[in-house]
């Protein structure tokens, strides 16, 4: 709890370092209904308390990603209507999730692109980023397009796609 206590003071004072983010969706990028397919089918729990499993493999992806870029997490799932920023950080310590959440974006549109945008606005020192999620690209900002990875919204995050995710966060411009 004292380390999640840390984390919330270092992101509400930008005491992070992050030079690269990833822009993460969860359902249908890390929470898939192939998974809880499977678990409902194995009569096992498709949640804990704090809402839909992910998939195992998709978290592999994601820590495949960050391993190769070092990068750092923004959360724009919708989760973040209600999940506290404090919960997001808790639910990454109990689940034993890869890499650090640096931020939510803001919930000001019905546009993700708009709320990434407004993101990166406060947060102008961050140059790379990717977004992945399982949304139409017709929801993210023309300029933003280049740097989206659309994932199967039934599978999630996979070998392709994180690998488009590595390719975009090192890319040597932007």
């Amino acid at each position: 709890m004292l380390h999640s206590l840390i984390r919330i003071i270092q992101i509400l004072f930008g005491f992070h370092k992050a030079e690269k983010v990833i822009f993460l969706d969860f359902d249908g990028v890390m929470a898939t209904e192939e998974y809880t397919d499977t678990l409902v089918a194995k009569r096992k729990d498709t949640r804990d308390k704090f809402g839909t499993l992910f998939n195992p493999n998709n978290i592999e992806m994601l820590e495949l990603i960050i391993r190769q870029t070092h990068a750092a997490i923004v959360i724009t799932s919708d989760w973040r209507n209600y999940l506290s920023l404090w919960d997001m950080i808790r639910m990454w310590e109990y689940r034993k999730l890869p890499g650090k959440i640096i931020g939510l974006t803001p919930s000001i549109s019905t546009h993700r692109g708009d709320e990434i945008d407004k993101w990166l606005y406060k947060h102008s020192k961050i140059k790379k980023y990717v977004i992945i999620d399982d949304m139409d690209y017709r929801q993210f900002r023309k300029e933003q397009r280049p740097y989206l990875v659309t994932t199967n919204h039934f599978f999630g995050l996979d070998k392709s796609s994180s690998n488009s995710a590595v390719n975009i966060l090192n890319r040597t411009s932007h």
